[in-house]
C-alpha cells in the first residue's frame, strides 16, 4: 500500500494488542531460524555437497552459476571464517552452514517486517515470508532464498515511506545493484528496483503505483 497521510495516521491507531501481535510475528522469524539452525536444515539436499566443497577448497563455492556470486558469498561466510580461523570440527561447521543459509535471509525478512511494522502491509509481508521462505526451505541451498528476501526488503522500503536521506538512497542503490548478482532472475528485477528508486526520489506520490504496475 502506498505511503499517504491517511496511511500514516492509520499507523498510529494500532492498539496495544495489535502491536504486541506484530512484535511476536517479528520475533517468530528468529525463533524459526534458530530451530532450523539447531536441526541443521542447511545440510538438506545439496547443502552437504556445498559444505564439502567449501571445506576442501577453503573458498566460496559458486556451484557453476556466475549470476549467484553474492548469494553464495553471503551464505558461506560463516563457514569460511571458521575454516580460516582453524576451527575445523565438522559438527560445528554443519551448524555454521545452516547459520549462513537460514539466518542471513531471515535477518533480511525481519528488516522488511520492522520497516513495515506500523504499515497496513505488514501482514501481507509476513504472509509472503511464510509462502516463499518457509515453503522453499526444503531446498535451503538455493540462492533464491536470499534473492527474494532482498527484493522484498528493497521494495517495501520504497513503497512505505519517502526516501529522503542520501544515505538511504545510496543504500538502496547499492542493494539493488548487488541483487543482480544474487540470482539469474534479478538481472531483470535489479534494474526494476533501480527504476522504482528513481521514481521514488523524483516524485514519491506516484512512484509506488508505477512500481507496482511494473512489478
Amino acid at each position: 500500500m502506498p505511503y499517504t497521510k491517511d496511511n500514516a495516521a492509520l499507523a498510529d491507531s494500532f492498539s496495544y494488542g495489535e502491536l504486541l501481535t506484530r512484535g511476536a510475528l517479528v520475533i517468530s522469524v528468529f525463533v524459526i531460524a534458530a530451530f532450523m539452525i539447531y536441526m541443521r536444515v542447511g545440510l538438506i539436499a545439496d547443502g552437504s555437497f556445498f559444505l564439502i566443497k567449501e571445506i576442501s577448497q577453503k573458498f566460496v563455492f559458486y556451484g557453476g552459476f556466475s549470476s549467484r556470486y553474492l548469494a553464495d558469498f553471503a551464505t558461506q561466510v560463516p563457514v569460511l571464517l571458521a575454516i580460516h580461523a582453524s576451527l575445523s570440527k565438522i559438527k560445528m561447521l554443519t551448524y555454521l552452514q545452516s547459520v549462513g543459509l537460514i539466518l542471513v535471509p531471515s535477518i533480511i525478512w525481519a528488516a522488511s517486517l520492522i520497516k513495515t511494522f506500523r504499515s497496513p502491509i505488514f501482514i501481507a509481508i509476513y504472509c509472503l515470508y511464510c509462502t516463499s521462505f518457509l515453503n522453499a526451505i526444503i531446498y535451503p541451498i538455493s540462492e533464491s532464498l536470499i534473492s527474494i528476501a532482498m527484493f522484498v526488503c528493497i521494495a517495501t522500503w520504497l513503497v512505505t515511506a519517502p526516501v529522503k536521506h542520501n544515505a538511504d538512497k545510496a543504500l538502496l542503490i547499492l542493494l539493488s545493484a548487488l541483487s543482480v548478482a544474487s540470482y539469474a532472475s534479478t538481472l531483470i528485477t535489479g534494474p526494476i528496483l533501480l527504476y522504482a528508486l528513481y521514481c521514488n526520489v523524483r516524485d514519491f506520490s506516484g512512484a509506488p503505483r508505477r512500481f507496482k504496475w511494473v512489478a
